[in-house]
């Protein structure tokens, strides 16, 4: 007979125990919770938060014991692991050890995210670096150079941070003068769309070292006319080796039918061969993977890397995708994407879904 049915049918707690002093309800309530505990399975799924750097973990009270006995080292190994510190600004939060030190690991990987990065521009002198950490690596060392390629995602999904991101980099560790084309934005707004990422892009336009220019789409039709125009001669002025127009789809919706927006996109590309520069055009796609379907567009680039801002219950996502790269042996997967104060990270080694 069990505790809990002896309790029931003796009503009290006998002689042997009353120097115990417990009431049988609490006694009950015990039972009943350490019951509970060893009967469900169940381990609640844990929580994400990017703080001062660092991704921590975060689980709901009451998993920690289970997690020990289901996903970690016997509990002689684990007493001699060092408790994870709380970062400053989630001290009212607890922040419990699972299976893995998630920190650790994050900040191992962008460690060596430059350093890899770095390697691959190295021994791939015909490549481009695209400046997002852990992208290059999947990519044979970033797009070819003098190409052409799109960059295409939702509202949100990142693409000008995306785009400001291959143009700093370019600036910044391979001494590569940029372009901005922007047919939506002006300079001052993208200046304030982007100030928080740090990346002192108003000191880079003072040195010349990049150019944002404003255009509206029917106003490119004429520069196209010109063979480039002031964007060929700002390019050949400042020696500019990248170049980012924002956004192709703004330009396509000038023509009324598939053949005059392909028509138009060629030409496009055209000049743009010419400008002897490594391209990025910033478009607008579905932002389901399930339901991409390719344009027009897709077909005439180098390159289509789709950025997705993903829904998942009561929360979302960002994952990349290197869809369509000619000339590259590249991976197939989806892979994992965080924005935060230093721009885009890719991780090679997670998964999305």
């Amino acid at each position: 007979m069990g505790l809990l049915d002896k309790l029931e049918r003796k009503g009290t707690v006998s002689d042997e125990d009353k120097h115990l002093k417990v009431d049988i309800e609490t006694i009950r309530k015990h039972i009943e919770k350490s019951i509970k505990k060893q009967e469900t399975n169940k381990v609640e799924e844990p929580t994400f938060h990017y703080i001062n750097h660092k991704l921590h973990t975060f689980r709901p009270e009451g998993t920690l014991e289970e997690l020990k006995e289901q996903f970690t080292k016997p509990e002689e190994q684990l007493s001699k692991k060092p408790e994870m510190q709380v970062p400053k600004k989630a001290e009212e939060e607890t922040v419990k050890p699972g299976k893995m030190d998630i920190s650790s690991i994050k900040a191992d990987i962008e460690a060596n995210l430059s350093k890899k990065t770095a390697e691959k521009i190295a021994i791939a002198p015909n490549r481009v670096s695209t400046g997002i950490p852990g992208l290059d690596e999947v990519m044979s060392g970033g797009f070819r150079k003098n190409t052409v390629n799109l960059v295409a995602g939702g509202p949100g999904s990142g693409k000008t941070i995306f785009a400001m991101q291959f143009l700093v980099n370019g600036i910044e560790q391979c001494n590569e003068p940029g372009v901005f084309v922007s047919f939506e934005q002006s300079e001052e707004e993208i200046l304030t769309d982007l100030n928080e990422f740090g990346w002192d892009l108003e000191d880079k336009l003072k040195k010349k070292q990049l150019v944002i220019l404003s255009y509206t789409p029917e106003q490119v039709e004429n520069v196209l006319k010109s063979g480039g125009g002031t964007v060929r001669d700002v390019i050949d002025s400042m020696g500019a080796r990248r170049v980012v127009i924002d956004s192709l789809t703004a330009f396509t919706l000038l023509h009324e039918n598939a053949l005059a927006q392909r028509k138009a996109c060629l030409d496009l590309f055209k000049s743009i061969k010419k400008w002897n520069c490594t391209a990025l055009l910033l478009a607008e796609h579905e932002g389901n993977p399930e339901l991409h379907s390719p344009t027009v567009e897709e077909f005439e680039v180098d390159g289509v890397l789709l950025i997705y801002n993903i829904r998942r219950g009561d929360m979302r996502g960002r994952a990349l995708e290197i869809f369509k790269m000619r000339g590259t042996k590249h991976s197939a997967k989806i892979f994992p994407m965080t924005i935060d104060e230093n721009g885009i990270t890719i991780y090679p080694e997670e998964t999305v879904f």
